[in-house]
């Protein structure tokens, strides 16, 4: 970050500020199912998802304007400003999938792994025909699906803001 300040030793004075930023970011998600069939079987289904973003770098920059009314009291006012949009995650999904009889014994049981991109879609549950937002790890987005999935994306986080604040600084010592 770099800074630059105008007019000092005057009443006034004005700086701005302004840099890349490293925002390392990591997304993880850990996600259980159970479902209980009406003759009794059930399953459950396990998710591990972590994805980190490839490019974690972002832009910022500042605005101060103070003005000192005495020797230990000054008004500021100050504006901030951050750029920063993270894409490309890319990391690993683990899933196990297993299914018990009514008797309590196991009948079905399944586990994969996959590197790729993080996704995140919209599904409608087969069981109770809801639609809700969940996220996978693809090498590339499947052209065919158990359940039906609808707004593939890649998942993208935007964590710029702005912010203007107004207030005093005290000189205590």
């Amino acid at each position: 970050r770099f800074y630059y300040s105008t007019f000092r030793g005057s009443r006034a004075n004005i700086s701005i500020n302004g840099g890349i930023g490293i925002y390392p970011t990591e997304i993880e998600e850990y996600f259980t199912y159970g479902i209980t069939f009406p003759l009794g079987d059930y399953g459950l289904t396990e998710r591990y998802i972590d994805a980190s973003a490839r490019f974690p770098f972002g832009f910022q920059g500042g605005f101060c304007f103070e003005y000192r009314l005495s020797k230990d009291l000054a008004f500021v006012i100050e504006a901030e400003w951050r750029h920063v949009k993270l894409g490309r995650f890319t990391g690993r999904g683990r899933y196990y999938v297993n299914e018990w009889t009514a008797e309590g014994e196991l009948s079905h049981t399944v586990h994969w792994e996959e590197g790729g991109t993080l996704y995140y879609f919209t599904e409608v549950d087969p069981h109770i025909g809801s639609r809700y937002a969940d996220f996978a790890v693809w090498d590339r987005i499947p052209e065919v699906s158990v359940t039906y999935i609808d707004d593939i994306r890649k998942v993208k986080l935007d964590l710029s803001r702005s912010a203007i604040r107004l207030g005093f600084r005290i000189r205590l010592f």
